[in-house]
């Protein structure tokens, strides 16, 4: 995956600040139907292209008592047979 800040695109990527450990973003995830993200260093990141997540994510935060930060971004997922080099 491919994320490019850009306040013009319509994705967004979703931080959740202070989560305690990967059982706790797991919990997180399956209670509010969330596909998937990404736990690194205390924090949840969930990738949205459309950009539509943000009031469940905000009740999220809300329910856990967690700060939410959203990135405006481009966001492509790449296949294992693509290859992206930027000298390309």
């Amino acid at each position: 995956m491919v994320i490019t800040p850009d306040p013009n695109a319509e994705g967004r990527v979703y931080t959740l600040v202070d989560v305690r450990d990967v059982e706790y973003a797991t919990e997180i995830l399956l209670n509010f139907g969330i596909d998937g993200g990404r736990f690194v260093g205390g924090k949840l990141e969930i990738a949205d292209n459309s950009g539509k997540l943000g009031g469940r994510l905000q009740l999220l935060a809300e329910t856990f008592g967690l700060e939410l930060d959203v990135t405006p971004a481009r966001i492509e997922f790449i296949s294992r047979e693509e290859h992206h080099n930027e000298t390309d």
